[in-house]
């Protein structure tokens, strides 16, 4: 199956300075023999990252420092890099009263550059256990011309309010996220506005030729703009609300979230039905879910339910009608199609069928599936903004309806 699965790291593959786990090493190794790509998205260095994925053996590509570096693995090739302009040290010592770090790319040895002396001593030592444990190269001496991201340390009220002054004045890209050294601190990674997680993904993906489904898991805030990116979003369990609220799917873990995206784009079988009224005009109705197209009543089939069933339980709930002469018109499939909502393949089982003895074009109720109804003439359905199901429908109604009933 073709695909990518994009996977942020802390938090999500990995917890604190452990490397990935064998457990997770052998599943993910396992997709790409599947035919997925595996592309790692992360704040962190790329020189910390291809660390931290050594017990992995499959091909992979990273992402480093939310995207600022590209790299095409095994190869260790930068294929996209994007810097800072260095006068925005200056600018941010004057505009903000707290201490930062000056990271810079993986071309430059991923060194950081940082003045001890100008760091009350509680947060130096700090940030001295924290470099020791990441094993980052940490120079005392002024920044290089060519630098990749500002990194501030703290408490989370003051990393908030730095992140918000630094996207406001300084326009660049920051999320404030939970340190991955001690959740008690936090950290504003500021980076260009095109080095962002959802940039780096879309990036990845054309220079890749990438086809098929994206899946993209996550667990903070920095992640937000990567899940946005992707067709299916998947946060893990501690990641923050804004993040869940936009997830298809919450995930106790890594590879519970996987397999739950899997099982979302696996081929759903659904059925739809024509309604033709004693008035010979037909029932479609306006669906949020198809972004306010025109749709006929359908669903899922429900397990143990025969394809006739399903008619006639989905006519019924959508509408409220009852319906007779249920017949068999023809197959369709929605694969991935970006009409609906969210990323799905349907194979579409189409019925046509007349209202019942005793129900009126007037008797419709509709669910909370849609929001507008009407009942057309072909000629008037034909210039509706239709789905493309729909208009596949449609068109067979009006080369069959003369013979059908």
């Amino acid at each position: 199956m073709e695909g990518l699965i994009a996977l942020d790291l802390d938090g999500t593959v990995i917890h604190g300075s452990q490397p990935i786990s064998p457990t997770y090493a052998r599943y993910l190794e396992n997709k790409v023999k599947a035919g997925f790509k595996l592309l790692f998205i992360s704040g962190r260095t790329a020189t910390w990252m291809i660390k931290q994925l050594e017990g992995l053996k499959c091909h992979y590509d990273i992402a480093a420092q939310n995207g600022a570096d590209l790299i095409k693995m095994p190869e260790k090739e930068v294929v996209y890099s994007e810097s800072l302009n260095p006068d925005l040290i200056s600018k941010a010592k004057a505009l903000i009263d707290h201490p930062f770090v000056v990271y810079t790319g993986f071309k430059e040895g991923d060194a950081v550059y940082w003045n001890p002396s100008n760091i009350e001593p509680g947060l130096r030592d700090y940030l001295t256990r924290r470099k020791n444990s990441f094993k980052e190269n940490w120079i005392e001496k002024e920044a290089p011309p060519k630098i990749t991201a500002l990194k501030w340390i703290g408490p989370k009220e003051k990393i908030e309010n730095i992140a918000k002054t630094v996207n406001e004045e300084l326009n660049l890209h920051v999320s404030p996220i939970k340190d991955p050294f001690d959740p008690h601190y936090y950290v504003a990674q500021a980076t260009s506005p095109l080095a962002n997680k959802g940039e780096a993904l879309k990036r990845y993906k054309k220079l890749m030729n990438i086809k098929g489904v994206t899946l993209a898991a996550g667990d903070d805030l920095n992640d937000l703009s990567m899940l946005e990116a992707a067709d299916i979003k998947i946060a893990i369990h501690s990641a923050p609300e804004a993040l869940k609220k936009i997830s298809d799917i919450v995930a106790e873990d890594l590879i519970d979230g996987v397999e739950q995206g899997l099982y979302l784009i696996r081929p759903i079988s659904t059925v739809g039905v024509l309604i033709v009224s004693h008035q010979n005009r037909l029932l479609f109705a306006r669906s949020h879910k198809w972004y306010h197209k025109w749709v006929i009543p359908g669903g899922k089939v429900d397990p143990g339910e025969t394809l006739e069933q399903t008619a006639y339980r989905e006519v019924k709930e959508e509408t409220g009608l009852t319906i007779e002469d249920v017949r068999f018109a023809k197959t369709c499939e929605s694969i991935y199609s970006p009409e609906f909502f969210k990323t799905r393949h349907f194979v579409m089982h189409d019925f046509v069928a007349k209202l019942a003895k005793g129900c009126e074009e007037k008797d419709v109720v509709l669910n909370e599936e849609a929001q507008e109804y009407g009942w057309f003439t072909y000629e008037e359905a034909i210039k509706l903004d239709l789905i493309s199901p729909g208009k596949e429908i449609l068109n067979w109604w009006n080369s069959a309806r003369h013979h059908w009933f």
